[in-house]
């Protein structure tokens, strides 16, 4: 979905929103191909973004690559950096897999670091067909411990 896409949706909804309606739009992106006037435009319009990011490049790396298998980290900063220059109000989710779950204070501190202060944590959670948890997948113990290490590190 291009810029386009999103145009046409703002135009549609200001021609059939009744009278007083208040609007608000929302996406979840991994922002590599946020441009600079797609930025423009979602500031321009109020939108709210969520953003995925898994922590620093060699965690959010490991599983987030482009389809030629190169990393994305680089290209997720250069769309938040667009985000941020057009007063775009975006949040961070960050999904918590295998590599990630034993990470906590890690994450946590580097979304600090970057100066994102809303942030969203999901587990990574898929089954075979068989029933069993796919390798990239966390369990319910492992999800606990994280989200308790989290709180430690938040409290602090």
């Amino acid at each position: 979905m291009g810029l386009g896409f999103f145009k046409k949706v703002v135009e549609l909804q200001l021609k059939y929103a009744p009278l007083g309606a208040s609007i608000s739009n929302g996406l979840q992106t991994n922002a590599t191909l946020i441009t600079e006037e797609m930025a423009k435009f979602f500031g321009e319009y109020k939108f709210l973004v969520g953003v995925s990011l898994d922590g620093p490049d060699y965690l959010h790396d490991h599983y987030r690559k482009t389809i030629g298998q190169k990393p994305t980290h680089a290209l997720v900063m250069r769309g938040i950096e667009r985000l941020k220059r057009y007063g775009v109000e975006f949040n961070i989710l960050t999904l918590i897999n295998n590599e990630t779950v034993k990470k906590a204070k890690e994450i946590y501190n580097y979304h600090l670091e970057n100066f994102f202060y809303f942030h969203q944590y999901i587990p990574c959670v898929e089954f075979d067909k068989d029933g069993n948890l796919r390798p990239f997948s966390i369990n319910g113990e492992d999800w606990g411990k994280f989200l308790s290490d989290l709180f430690e590190e938040w409290i602090k």
